[in-house]
């Protein structure tokens, strides 16, 4: 009879033996996705990190231009993320409108066994230039971006490519696709507004028909409500922000004045929350303060979040157009902000003017050739 010592000695030599190869070909495939990623052109930087969905995870730092048609302005760096699963596997390309924190595989990654790239939008995250010169943020020169990525990375996947996005990420992949329309095989935005007008009326006249009539009314009477009753719930939005260790540069009667005016909006847009779930006339303060930070969370207007959303209230007060506050049924009780208007969170002191031509042409060319 073997000892213990030695049949452990054989099962360990065994499994060595079947892992080892296994190990070795990770190994080598990891190696020659580096040495590739490193030698194309403009890539200066290539940080691998583990993560369970991928055989091999990078985050990607590349050279790209401040504008694609006049090199000689400068570029910055942009970064993107990098999942892979094997050279000979498809490409899923996302296009984020924002800022990147970490990979996350994608669902039609998943379905297909592809590959995933997720491209930071320039001017968010790790992709901002030294000098934020906003004339360079540009829907177009995002596009470019992307082109140039898709480019360079065609040398290790000439496999097809596919590109997806949501909400912002979603409208720059129709953008792209518009531009670009050769670089994937087919597009998948899973949301992608196409808005006309810095303040879409077609926005307020939706809310005008949105859900009951019942419905409707409780919106109006609760935001009535909270501005009529704003010196009760005022030291509870103060609160909040001490015990956060929050700031709201617009001071705190600004921001609940705010709150209230995106209610409306926010209730319809992600809130998921019941119409019966709206707190009634005459309910406690302390309920009527938790239920639109549950709708409208504050944390929306501190100095961190209003910093982190400035380029993209730049692009959709230039070229993506955006939605307003209605406010006629409020104007009896608005104290500080009289005109409401998204221009008072994008980037002060430059031009807010909107290129009115831009949407209609994605448009345009969505109905003709997408």
């Amino acid at each position: 009879m073997l000892s213990f010592t030695t049949v452990l000695t054989k099962i360990t030599a065994i499994v060595l033996f079947v892992a080892a190869p296994v190990v070795q070909a990770q190994t080598s495939e990891t190696d020659s996705l580096l040495k590739m990623l490193r030698a194309l052109p403009g890539v200066q930087n290539v940080k691998t990190h583990f993560n369970p969905e991928w055989k091999i995870t990078c985050a990607v730092f590349i050279r790209q231009y401040l504008d694609h048609q006049d090199t000689a302005q400068g570029y910055f760096t942009q970064r993107f993320f990098l999942g892979h699963r094997g050279f000979d596997r498809p490409v899923v390309f996302e296009t984020e409108g924002y800022a990147l924190s970490s990979s996350s595989e994608l669902e039609l990654s998943k379905m297909m066994g592809a590959n995933q790239v997720q491209a930071e939008f320039r001017y968010f995250g790790k992709s901002v230039p030294d000098s934020l010169d906003w004339q360079y943020l540009r829907n177009r020169s995002a596009a470019d971006d992307l082109h140039r990525i898709r480019t360079v990375l065609a040398t290790i996947y000439p496999g097809k490519w596919l590109s997806t996005g949501t909400s912002k990420g979603g409208e720059t992949t129709l953008i792209y696709r518009r531009f670009y329309p050769d670089d994937v095989t087919a597009s998948v935005p899973y949301v992608a507004p196409m808005i006309l007008g810095q303040e879409d009326p077609r926005t307020d006249a939706w809310q005008k028909n949105a859900g009951s009539e019942w419905c409707r009314a409780k919106i109006i009477a609760f935001q009535r409500e909270v501005l009529k009753r704003k010196a009760e719930i005022l030291p509870l939005l103060t609160v909040y922000a001490e015990k956060r260790q929050k700031k709201f540069p617009k001071g705190t009667l600004r921001v609940l004045e705010y709150m209230v005016l995106e209610y409306p909006f926010s209730f319809w847009q992600w809130s998921n929350v019941p119409c019966d779930k709206i707190p009634e006339t005459g309910a406690g303060k302390e309920d009527l303060f938790a239920h639109l930070k549950q709708v409208v969370p504050p944390d929306y207007y501190t100095a961190q979040t209003i910093r982190y959303y400035e380029p993209s209230f730049y692009l959709h007060l230039t070229e993506l157009g955006y939605y307003g506050f209605p406010k006629s049924h409020l104007e009896d009780l608005l104290v500080e902000v009289i005109h409401p208007t998204h221009k008072e969170f994008a980037p002060q002191g430059v031009k807010l003017e909107l290129d009115t031509a831009f949407v209609p042409d994605i448009l345009a060319w969505l109905e003709k050739s997408g």
